[in-house]
């Protein structure tokens, strides 16, 4: 317990907040708290991605999916609510082959991993 006040200790806390946004936006699974408050989860497995997005209060008809490879974007929007996410990925994903589902708020984008060359695609969800 500290008696008196700290000139650093907002300095600290807001440099800890971003070194865990970073380490988190690097894909090495685990959960991401992202800026917009929209939990994000990235599981890398050994040959594809799994992208787990809370985005509660959507209907899917409102969430638009992007993937170029690096980076997944994600936009959802309705009249209360407006999420609009740019996920890293940690390694490239073949665009042609992602898939994506929602179900009961939660979306889950599956991720082939490649090594060469994409091109940035819109993604269907089922």
């Amino acid at each position: 317990m500290r008696d008196f006040d700290d000139p650093f200790e907002d300095i600290f806390e807001e440099i800890q907040a971003m070194m865990g946004s970073m380490m988190g936006s690097m894909g090495d699974g685990g959960q991401i708290q992202s800026g917009s408050g929209i939990q994000t989860d990235i599981q890398e497995l050994e040959g594809e991605m799994i992208i787990t997005v809370d985005l509660q209060g959507f209907e899917k008809e409102e969430i638009s999916i992007k993937c170029n490879g690096f980076v997944l974007l994600v936009n959802a929007k309705n009249i209360d609510l407006e999420v609009d996410e740019q996920i890293v990925l940690p390694k490239i994903g073949n665009s042609e082959l992602v898939e994506a589902k929602y179900r009961n708020g939660i979306l889950v984008v599956t991720c082939p991993k490649i090594e060469e060359g994409f091109e940035t695609r819109e993604i269907e969800i089922e």
